[in-house]
């Protein structure tokens, strides 16, 4: 490396400098039943003991908001009607000043 200038260390291309990749989030995977070994027993993190009923399935908190709103964000369609939001645009604007007219 003593030989070589900074430049071509960082970067093959000296009119550029190296620039780092942006993070991004690492995707869980869905990790599989692993199964289990004879004589070892590992108890249960479910509170309702050993009786062996099924959880109903639940996605991790914000999961839902954030397909919500990617939902909402791709339509057009109208989320509220059309009458009670004219008439608070019309009250909020009359509260600002008086003699508006739409």
């Amino acid at each position: 490396h003593d030989a070589l200038p900074i430049s071509v260390l960082y970067c093959n291309n000296k009119h550029h400098p190296k620039k780092k990749m942006a993070r991004t989030k690492d995707t869980s995977v869905k990790k599989t039943k692993k199964t289990k070994k004879v004589g070892k027993k590992k108890a249960s993190k479910s509170s309702g003991g050993s009786t062996g009923v099924k959880r109903t399935h639940r996605f991790r908190p914000g999961t839902v908001a954030l397909r919500e709103i990617r939902r909402y964000q791709k339509g057009t369609d109208l989320l509220l009607r059309k009458a009670p939001f004219q008439r608070l645009v019309r009250e909020v604007a009359a509260a600002h000043k008086d003699g508006l007219r739409f």
